[in-house]
């Protein structure tokens, strides 16, 4: 008996060490403006709190309301406009906490601002891997996996580019702006892995911006619960970072050698597989709504003519895997 019960003890302790939740990070969607006077006077205590905060992943919106004349709004107006109107933001400064609008009248300025939001766990862990190449293109790589048993349904995955700090004179007097978010690069719909240890993973390139100083940029990822908006967890790189597991095979799918071309394209998309396995292709815009789809073998064709020019998400699936890249339409 006292074995049975070292038995039962042993399997405990194990099945705790491989099924544990993990820190949740604190994802920040800070939505201001460079016209805002308002925002020129809280943001700056703002940032003295974030500093002193731990495992943050912190982005700047900024937002076409109330000025669409923002410098910074019309160098990603798009995307800005997807992430104010799934919140319904409308004015700034304004902050989005973990998928949980801050009310207005918060003092920015104290550290309980993200009390509610420390020391919580969650049942996947994100990973982000980027390599850039010389001064005008990035690769990034996304990891998500099960850490723990779960219940969570349909998630959307978010990953996109940041730039660290921008310099520049805004009308509000604003000068330095920080972690500017700077281009989608996919927003798409994720049904986790159930299995502990089991992981999802999405690639991606993108080319630089004559906007940007391309040494600042970094990516970023996260996963939200699509019901309640609550963000299931996120991450960032550094722009420094360049860690790429480009020949790892637990990363590597076959699914990988796929050619999808021309990109950037103006009406026609063609993708091609090495092999002949029935493939499914589903085409997201901006804010994860699905514009096209079909199914093809070895070879398939997008029209894209009739779409609004932006940056969309291309997410083939077959039994060998998923990956998703990002398309330019001009």
């Amino acid at each position: 008996m006292k074995y049975l019960y070292l038995v039962i003890f042993f399997s405990l302790c194990v099945s705790n060490q491989t099924e544990a939740q993990v820190p949740r990070k604190i994802f920040v969607e800070h939505f201001t403006n460079t016209l805002c006077s308002f925002c020129a006077s809280r943001n700056p205590g703002f940032y003295n709190n974030l500093n002193n905060q731990n495992d943050v992943v912190h982005l700047s919106i900024h937002s076409g309301t109330p000025y669409t004349q923002c410098f910074l709004y019309q160098q990603n107006a798009s995307s800005s406009d997807a992430r104010r109107f799934y919140y319904g933001i409308t004015g700034t400064p304004a902050l989005v906490l973990n998928g949980f609008a801050i009310p207005a009248a918060t003092n920015y300025n104290q550290t309980s601002l993200f009390t509610p939001f420390q020391s919580q766990t969650s049942p996947i862990s994100i990973r982000v891997e980027q390599q850039k190449y010389g001064s005008d293109s990035i690769r990034v790589r996304v990891v998500v996996k099960t850490e723990a048993m779960h219940s969570l349904g349909t998630e959307q995955l978010w990953v996109g580019l940041a730039e660290d700090t921008v310099f520049y004179a805004g009308p509000n007097g604003e000068t330095e702006h920080y972690d500017v978010y700077r281009v989608n690069l996919g927003f798409v719909p994720i049904n986790i892995p159930l299995a502990v240890g089991d992981s999802l993973v999405y690639s991606y390139t993108a080319f630089s911006n004559t906007n940007w100083d391309f040494n600042r940029i970094f990516a970023f990822a996260m996963v939200q619960n699509t019901s309640n908006q609550s963000v299931t967890q996120s991450e960032s790189t550094s722009p420094s970072t360049n860690n790429l597991t480009v020949n790892s095979q637990k990363l590597e799918s076959p699914l990988n050698r796929v050619l999808i071309y021309p990109n950037p394209t103006t009406n026609a998309l063609n993708v091609r597989l090495e092999n002949d396995l029935e493939t499914s292709v589903v085409l997201y815009n901006s804010i994860g709504q699905v514009v096209q789809q079909l199914k093809f073998k070895e070879s398939g064709e997008l029209f894209l003519g009739d779409l609004a020019k932006g940056i969309y998400s291309i997410r083939l699936s077959n039994r060998k895997g998923i990956i998703t890249r990002s398309v330019v339409l001009k």
